[in-house]
């Protein structure tokens, strides 16, 4: 979930904001998004559909501020008077529908974890020299080796 969490924020324009954001069991993600343009909501919907792992993205639902001037009491209409002089743009709500190909989903987190560690320079490594430890039977010592680095790590296991 971090991962696409990660994902759709990156492809944001610089003003998108996720206002709300929810999965259910069907892995079909529904999140609403603010942009300052239609065309941003239009370019983000883009974004989207171009990862692998995403089957489907669709616009469910478009609203803009422009909605609260006809059915605002007089003290909004007011308000929204005030902003419009002041050269305050109205914003654009969007919300979406986006459905995951969890498969391909998997696939491009481990790969992304993967180059993010080959970025930082270490080499992925298995453990060596898993030992118990004196102390208690299930608490095991190992090792990690990286060209850059060496960790020795404790692992307390329970039954």
């Amino acid at each position: 979930m971090v991962y696409v969490l990660q994902q759709l924020t990156k492809v944001l324009p610089q003003r998108g904001f996720v206002l709300e954001f929810k999965m259910n069991e069907e892995n079909i993600i529904t999140q609403k998004v603010q942009f300052d343009t239609k065309s941003d909501a239009a370019y983000y919907l883009n974004s989207i559909i171009d990862y692998p792992w995403v089957d489907e993205a669709v616009i469910s639902e478009a609203k803009t501020t422009d909605i609260v001037k006809t059915s605002g009491n007089e003290q909004v209409k007011t308000a929204l008077a005030e902003l419009e002089k002041a050269n305050i743009l109205p914003r654009y709500y969007a919300e979406y529908e986006i459905r995951l190909n969890i498969p391909q989903l998997k696939k491009a987190s481990e790969k992304d974890k993967k180059m993010a560690i080959m970025r930082k320079g270490a080499v992925p490594h298995e453990p060596r020299n898993i030992k118990k430890a004196a102390i208690h039977p299930s608490i095991y010592h190992f090792d990690y080796r990286s060209p850059n680095s060496w960790c020795l790590f404790s692992l307390c296991c329970s039954n």
